[in-house]
């Protein structure tokens, strides 16, 4: 459950690249193409929270500010762009917040009872720079380039394709090339250059997790659960390979024809071959130090497949708990109970769910951490016995008839007809555009 919701969620994070054409695309908007626009950034913003959560939305929009503040400001007509992408924003953010409300809901009722005060981790200013030049582009990727970074190391294989790297350098090279224009223009080019090194500082400050910048966002919602501050090179890389895909495409644009068509394929084959030179080191390293193949595979055919689907019976207290067998933990060390700086009861023991003791079975009721008002218990309370059919549905994995607060069913039944609205939307922007283009050929 770790690795799902603390590292995995995360792999959702190169989804965040369609945020820009959602919202910062050139092209104008009619009624129907904005509508769409909305559904289709409700989509995916529904399918980040609910596969990856809100940590990746937040990424999302570290990496969309300082593009639209860009955007903005090389544009000739700044003001009409400010209305253009404010429209879109407010647009898509209402169906966002419509669609995703039954899952809002359920987390705000969690986090009532279990705030989060977790801090980032603190790593040195001064070596952030070179951390950040050894996970973007150390070729190939081992464990020991990090073993002299003096903190301990929380991510692994962040590097870019060597075409980043030859991108940000053709940008150098294109901004000398031009530097007449820039003179002319000598108030933009300042302005942007000062905000561009204003957000590399912020971005350096967030991975650092110190800082003016950092000390400030660490009190906001999401943000006082972003432990790992690593994480915030994520949107860097993603900026920084826009910029040079952008610096690359106005390099080619200078090319005969047909070397302008083949320098995509080049870029391909470079990122791939790169790809293979970072991973398969790396990869072959970790498993001759952390896996035994030949073990694990004859306990993967000793353990019987219906364990998967068998009912939880027992409550055990080993760490960490087993895989193969259908049981609990008596004590959960979720980062729910950890980071909320909160002690968790140990009112469960080692044995039967079906022990009865003080009147409740030795099986935590989950409800009564987010509605605990409507089924009337407080958070950790069991699962009492005139309860049964609800401990037989429940460790069974069978629906089960807790109640959930009157928000939470309003929530589910507007984030259900916004689901359907979406994509009725984007099915009818289809069928007009295909049947608009019938009508003009």
């Amino acid at each position: 459950m770790h690795a799902l919701v603390g590292h995995i969620n995360f792999l959702m994070a190169p989804l965040l690249g369609a945020y820009p054409w959602i919202l910062l695309d050139q092209r104008g908007d009619t009624q129907r193409s904005l509508l769409a626009r909305a559904a289709a950034g409700a989509l995916l913003t529904a399918m980040i929270l609910h596969a990856a959560g809100a940590y990746v939305l937040v990424l999302g929009i570290l990496l969309l500010f300082p593009l639209a503040l860009f955007d903005v400001i090389l544009t000739q007509h700044p003001w009409e762009r400010v209305r253009i992408i404010a429209l879109r924003a407010i647009t898509c953010g209402t169906l966002s917040a419509l669609l995703c409300a039954e899952k809002i809901v359920a987390i705000l009722s969690l986090m009532q009872e279990f705030p989060r005060t977790a801090h980032m981790s603190q790593v040195p200013f001064l070596a952030v720079p070179k951390y950040i030049a050894l996970a973007l582009w150390a070729l190939p990727q081992k464990p020991e380039l990090y073993r002299k970074i003096p903190w301990e190391f929380h991510e692994h294989l962040l590097p870019l394709s060597p075409v980043v790297a030859i991108g940000l350098l053709c940008a150098l090279v294109l901004a000398w090339k031009e530097r007449d224009m820039l003179y002319r223009s000598w108030r933009r080019s300042a302005i942007a250059l000062s905000i561009g090194a204003l957000i590399l500082l912020a971005f350096m400050e967030l991975i650092a997790g110190q800082g003016m910048i950092a000390s400030r966002l660490v009190h906001l919602p999401v943000f006082s659960s972003f432990r790992v501050s690593l994480r915030f090179l994520y949107p860097l890389s993603l900026l920084l390979s826009i910029v040079a895909i952008l610096a690359l495409q106005r390099s080619t644009q200078r090319l005969e024809s047909d070397k302008e068509h083949t320098t995509p394929l080049f870029i391909g084959i470079i990122t791939i071959l790169s790809m293979m030179a970072v991973m398969t080191p790396y990869t072959l390293q970790h498993v001759r130090l952390n896996y035994n193949i030949a073990v694990t595979e004859e306990h993967l055919r000793s353990v019987s497949p219906a364990w998967l689907s068998a009912p939880v019976t027992v409550v055990n207290d080993t760490m960490p708990p087993s895989f193969d067998t259908a049981s609990s933990r008596s004590c959960d060390f979720d980062a729910l109970f950890v980071w909320a700086r909160q002690p968790q009861k140990l009112v469960l023991h080692a044995g039967p769910v079906d022990d009865v003791t003080e009147g409740a079975y030795n099986l935590i009721n989950p409800s009564c951490y987010v509605y605990p008002r409507e089924n009337d218990c407080q958070p950790g309370d069991r699962i009492r016995t005139e309860d049964r059919e609800n401990l037989e549905r429940f460790t069974h994995g069978e629906p089960v008839t807790w109640r959930m607060s009157l928000l939470q069913h309003i929530a589910n039944w507007t984030s259900l007809l916004t689901l359907l609205s979406c994509i009725g939307i984007i099915l009818l922007q289809g069928l007009w555009r295909n049947s608009f283009r019938k009508g003009k050929a």
